[in-house]
């Protein structure tokens, strides 16, 4: 396993405790989420984690009440 492919599974994994202990409005989730994101860019090979990426984004977004943005 190559590096970027590492980090996603570890960004996607830090969002998920960050989440399950601050709540599902954490910044720290929502920025873990956004990274993981951003890696699928670099490990095309690794698509199969985008959908838990986006999810964790969008449970973020309708924590905090950002509507606007989890609709888009």
């Amino acid at each position: 396993m190559d590096r970027c492919g590492q980090e996603l599974r570890l960004q996607l994994q830090m969002g998920h405790a960050w989440r399950a202990t601050q709540g599902q409005g954490s910044q720290d989730a929502q920025l873990a989420y956004e990274r993981a994101y951003a890696l699928l860019e670099a490990a095309p090979d690794q698509a199969s984690h985008r959908f838990t990426a986006q999810y964790g984004m969008w449970v973020g977004q309708i924590g905090r009440g950002e509507l606007r943005n989890a609709l888009n």
